[in-house]
């Protein structure tokens, strides 16, 4: 998730929006709750690893929607979807 965002600023695009803000703090929680899941795994702790489960859930529908990769309905659109929403022009 945060490589998604990361290339993003690679491809000279601005980081100040607050969407990749957004996407870039799910990103971050995400991470951190899968280290919980981890740590649960091995303490065989199902209650703390299905409360990580459920938020890494949240981290991931939130990054999506932040960044436009899911619509209303939870469909992925396609990359030229994505473009149009963005206002990037399509390549010939």
């Amino acid at each position: 998730m945060q490589l998604y965002v990361s290339s993003l600023d690679g491809q000279g695009l601005s980081m100040s929006n607050s969407y990749a803000k957004v996407m870039k703090n799910d990103a971050l929680e995400y991470e951190k709750q899968f280290k919980i899941l981890q740590k649960a795994l091995k303490k065989k702790d199902k209650d703390m690893a299905f409360a990580a489960v459920q938020e890494m859930g949240v981290a991931i529908v939130d990054h999506r929607q932040a960044g436009r990769l899911k619509d209303d309905d939870g469909n992925i659109p396609d990359v030229a979807e994505i473009r149009r929403k963005a206002g990037f022009a399509l390549d010939s």
